[in-house]
């Protein structure tokens, strides 16, 4: 008898340590708390990263294809008023200039003028409003248009500029410049 209460004391006592057990098992350890707080922190982290570098990639092309685009078709609209013109008026015969000045067909656009004002390209077409050929997000620098005409080639200019982008905010954009050139030549 004594060992069955010996028993029955030992089934109650474990009983009670198994409850016990059972009580204590339903939360989470604080070793437990810290190694899943760390394990989302670093994922967040490395999501984090993988998203900035994603916006700062998509910036930069946009800014290398703006200035690609403007620069591009700058210099092919002058190079297009240059052939219709009918005479280089300025710059003169063998020399560089900053503006460039053309004598065209139509009496109303005569003379159209090309020069820079607040770093962007304009051209002035006679006495009407003058008007931008490059954008705001964009700086033209070093503008040179260099008539190359000799007496057996008449009206060949030389058309060089460099266009760079501009940042709109505060936030770091990525800075991209590139050169363009290009000549032409009178038709005829």
């Amino acid at each position: 008898m004594a060992l069955a209460i010996l028993m029955l004391k030992n089934s109650w006592s474990l009983q009670r340590r198994n409850a016990m057990k059972k009580k204590f098992k339903k939360g989470f350890t604080l070793l437990e708390l810290l190694i899943s707080v760390s394990i989302v922190g670093i994922l967040a982290v490395a999501i984090s990263d993988f998203y900035i570098t994603i916006v700062s990639s998509r910036l930069k092309a946009q800014q290398i294809a703006g200035v690609e685009q403007q620069g591009a078709s700058a210099s092919q609209y002058i190079a297009q008023l240059v052939r219709n013109a009918e005479e280089i008026t300025s710059p003169a015969v063998g020399t560089s200039g900053n503006a460039l000045t053309l004598e065209v067909t139509d009496a109303a656009k005569d003379p159209t003028v090309i020069d820079v004002s607040a770093g962007r390209l304009r051209i002035t077409e006679g006495a009407q409003t003058s008007v931008f050929l490059t954008d705001s997000h964009t700086a033209v620098t070093n503008p040179l248009f260099t008539n190359l005409s000799r007496s057996t080639t008449p009206g060949v200019l030389r058309i060089s500029f460099t266009l760079e982008s501009i940042s709109q905010s505060s936030v770091y954009e990525y800075n991209f410049s590139k050169n363009f050139a290009s000549s032409a030549a009178l038709r005829y």
